[in-house]
């Protein structure tokens, strides 16, 4: 009897210390995150870090590594960042989405070393994960297109783009970047009218059936599709149309003040280009 009641206390005393233990990692991190997304770069290093010593499985220690390799980046220390989240990669028993994440911050460090082909071997491993959702195979895939467009390969850009588009599965945010994409790479082609059709069709996504995570987006893409819209017919000198298309930029509310800033700034560029044009 003595012994049976030791060993029912010798497991509430491990329980109960892996519970307190998993408490003190969580609330680390919540912490170090709220470092990282106030831009208190220093102190969301040491959080993760000492998150990463609280680490009792490897799904943990993973999501303390991911977190960490994020916050080297906007430390200005990319090369660091992917040190960092290589070791993810080693750790057994993680889920796939976590696995992903890791190749996706070293995804984000070389495009900002404007590193585009090692940028898609890092998205191309998160192709080949077992178990990995549909969802972020066609993120993936978005984000593969956009490296392209980067790089001005405006073909590849399409190609990729389009097979977003062909995924009836893919949700309408998704598409709606899918669209500006390709818009974005017409433009670059000087294919204005197939550029503007893609513009159009940004248009026509209802808010209404996306999820309230995403509905912050949708100002965004609209105002640029207006904005990207102006540039084509300003290009071409057709300067009324491209008027009417700034000032409809304009009328998108839930834009940031950069963005108001720039289509105002690029309104009046235009209305200088028709007064010389009339002038003439």
């Amino acid at each position: 009897m003595r012994k049976i009641l030791l060993v029912a206390f010798f497991s509430f005393i491990v329980v109960s210390t892996e519970a307190h233990a998993q408490t003190s990692f969580l609330s680390v991190i919540q912490s170090a995150l709220s470092s990282l997304n106030s831009g208190n770069y220093a102190d969301a290093n040491k959080g993760f870090t000492k998150a990463l010593g609280l680490a009792t499985t490897n799904e943990d220690k993973a999501l303390a590594v991911n977190e960490l390799g994020l916050c080297y980046i906007l430390q200005g220390n990319p090369s660091q960042a992917r040190v960092e989240v290589s070791k993810v990669t080693a750790l057994k028993n993680i889920k796939p989405e976590t696995l992903a994440k890791a190749y996706n911050v070293a995804w984000i460090s070389y495009v900002g070393e404007k590193k585009y082909t090692q940028a898609r071997d890092e998205l191309e491993k998160i192709l080949t994960i077992k178990g990995i959702s549909q969802q972020i195979i066609t993120e993936t895939t978005q984000q593969i297109g956009e490296s392209y467009l980067q790089e001005k390969r405006y073909t590849d850009a399409i190609t990729i783009f389009l097979k977003v588009l062909s995924n009836k599965s893919a949700p309408d945010i998704l598409k709606m970047a899918a669209h500006m994409g390709i818009g974005r790479a017409y433009l670059g082609e000087t294919n204005f009218e197939k550029a503007r059709a893609e513009f159009s069709s940004v248009l026509k996504y209802d808010e209404a059936n996306m999820l309230a995570s995403e509905k912050h987006i949708v100002p965004i893409f609209r105002a640029n599709a207006y904005l990207l819209t102006g540039e084509s017919y300003f290009d071409e000198k057709e300067y009324q149309k491209a008027e009417d298309a700034y000032n409809k930029a304009l009328q998108v509310k839930g834009v940031s003040e950069g963005t108001v800033a720039k289509i105002k700034m690029e309104l009046k560029q235009n209305e200088q280009a028709m007064t010389d044009q009339k002038e003439k």
